[in-house]
């Protein structure tokens, strides 16, 4: 995908990028594609159509929706940087943190996150349920307190209830300060901060049934990704947002 059709796809969306912010995502996708020849960080038969599939498939909820300035994010089995790295991208203002299990896709990340100059973004080594027992949150040493994210996003990581119980401890709770406006100046729903933003696919039905065990039904909601333009690619995907 070339800059042109990039920002004519965005548009297209009613979601205008900055050119500067679509060439990094653009860079971000050739790295990411370049260092999946040599480790496996996404599906390899998805390279045709990879900036659709991966790229806005991670960051297609924003189309809609938007995240509160001068948050925290953290992004649990971040893969290859899924969504963390489009997110600190678009988001200079947001401090995104992410974990994987994986060594090597760590190294791999944080070589990417480097190339691309993201002040805002870093990437740990951790099993996310280790984080909330140990109490030693990324970058930071023993004895001090869990520190809590506004955002916690994953991308097809476990179900949705396993995810709440290993990330309640680590994520901020309320719904909002109670100032903030329903809807942002372009028209799109304010995520709270106090959230789980998950990105799923397929039937959720079971899921669904089973996430009303842990949390209250009434602060869960579930959107289809309908982006203009992707054709049948981001079929049965959707955000699911949950908040504390």
């Amino acid at each position: 995908m070339t800059p042109g059709q990039a920002e004519a796809f965005f548009h297209a969306n009613g979601f205008d990028v900055p050119g500067d912010r679509i060439e990094a995502l653009l860079e971000y996708e050739r790295l990411l594609l370049d260092w999946n020849t040599k480790i496996n960080l996404v599906s390899r038969r998805d390279k045709t159509d990879f900036f659709i599939r991966h790229i806005i498939g991670s960051i297609s909820f924003l189309f809609t929706h938007s995240l509160s300035g001068q948050s925290t994010l953290l992004d649990v089995g971040t893969g290859g940087g899924l969504p963390g790295v489009p997110i600190a991208i678009l988001h200079p203002d947001i401090r995104v943190t992410m974990v994987d299990s994986i060594q090597k896709k760590v190294k791999a990340v944080a070589q990417i996150v480097a190339g691309l100059g993201l002040s805002n973004a870093r990437v740990d080594c951790a099993r996310v349920e280790d984080l909330p027992s140990a109490g030693i949150p990324p970058g930071t040493s023993a004895g001090t307190p869990i520190r809590r994210f506004d955002y916690i996003i994953s991308r097809a990581v476990s179900t949705a209830s396993q995810l709440v119980r290993w990330c309640g401890p680590m994520l901020s709770t309320g719904r909002g300060d109670g100032s903030a406006p329903v809807k942002n100046r372009e028209n799109r729903r304010i995520i709270p901060r106090g959230s789980y933003i998950l990105l799923k696919g397929g039937d959720l039905t079971a899921e669904l049934a089973s996430l009303g065990e842990v949390v209250d039904r009434a602060a869960v909601t579930v959107r289809s990704l309908e982006v203009e333009g992707s054709g049948d690619l981001l079929t049965e995907k959707k955000v699911i947002i949950i908040t504390a």
